[in-house]
């Protein structure tokens, strides 16, 4: 978890995107997906797709920016009904 903070505040936060940081965010992400059987990641701070995309990993990811963004926007045009959206939406398709 220290090495994810690091990686955030001192690096992404401030503009700065490391190779070595990416390979050790992904290397956690493996661990877990491996050991943990963890089945997708929450990218749940806005600043981990900076450096984290679908392109980097096999790995399910659920980027809560873009879930929360396509959320807003389907409320916008649409207003509330009774289709899932966001997180769940993806987890219903």
């Amino acid at each position: 978890m220290e090495e994810i903070d690091r990686i955030i505040f001192d690096e992404l936060t401030k503009g700065i995107i490391d190779s070595d940081s990416k390979k050790s965010l992904l290397g956690i992400m493996n661990r877990m997906h491996s050991e943990d059987h963890c089945e997708g990641i929450i990218l749940g701070c806005t600043e981990l797709p900076l450096i984290i995309g679908p392109e980097d990993t096999e790995i399910p990811l659920f980027n809560t920016t873009e879930i929360h963004a396509d959320g807003i926007v389907e409320y916008a045009l649409n207003g509330v009904d009774n289709q899932p959206s966001g997180l769940a939406g993806l987890l219903a398709t």
